[in-house]
């Protein structure tokens, strides 16, 4: 029951709940009745959760940006950097990409706000088009074109637009948040 609803839960954070109680019973043997499928599956999710729970330090990345230089996650300096990870197939991120830009970005990145926004798809060409449509030249772009990074895994990536909320330290605040959260945190924290 726990497992089931923190895994499914719309409160943010709750996936720490979710990993907890999968490596402390189900993935140390403590569930007999547990197929090896169930297991499997958990095991998974674990995986693609672990690493960006709320409170933990981001990953590092390290990507190339769209000229061919290297920009790292953890080299931005401001007090808050929005990770972005989005497709521009993608039809809701063809909405959300540009509104985080022209709401937030541009009302806060004088304040102390840098956006790092990951393309995860493989077609530059894409990319490129997407960048130049929307006059997304300002903030940090880079993409991964082979998947290198491992960040689908290390961020959750299985679907986009996917997004971070860090600190100055890099630490995760918060995730998945609509771009009226965003502006609510930055009113109160930006202002």
């Amino acid at each position: 029951y726990f497992l089931n609803n923190s895994f499914s839960s719309k409160v943010m954070g709750m996936d720490a709940l979710f990993v907890d109680i999968a490596k402390k019973y189900y993935l140390s043997g403590q569930t007999p009745w547990a197929t090896e499928e169930v297991l499997e599956k958990i095991r998974e999710n674990v995986l693609f959760m672990e690493n960006n729970l709320i409170g933990n330090r981001a990953p590092d990345l390290n990507l190339e940006t769209f000229d061919g230089e290297y920009a790292s996650l953890h080299g931005v300096r401001a007090k808050y950097t929005l990770l972005l990870f989005y497709e521009p197939n993608c039809s809701y991120c063809r909405v959300y990409v540009p509104a985080i830009y022209d709401e937030i970005y541009q009302t806060y990145r004088d304040k102390g706000l840098e956006v790092y926004a990951v393309y995860s798809a493989m077609k530059k060409e894409e990319w490129q088009d997407f960048l130049i449509e929307h006059g997304l030249f300002d903030w940090v772009n880079v993409w991964d074109e082979h998947h290198d990074s491992r960040f689908r895994i290390l961020y959750d990536v299985r679907t986009t637009p996917a997004l971070f909320l860090l600190d100055e330290n890099k630490a995760i605040l918060g995730k998945k948040l609509t771009v009226q959260q965003i502006k609510d945190f930055m009113e109160v924290h930006l202002n």
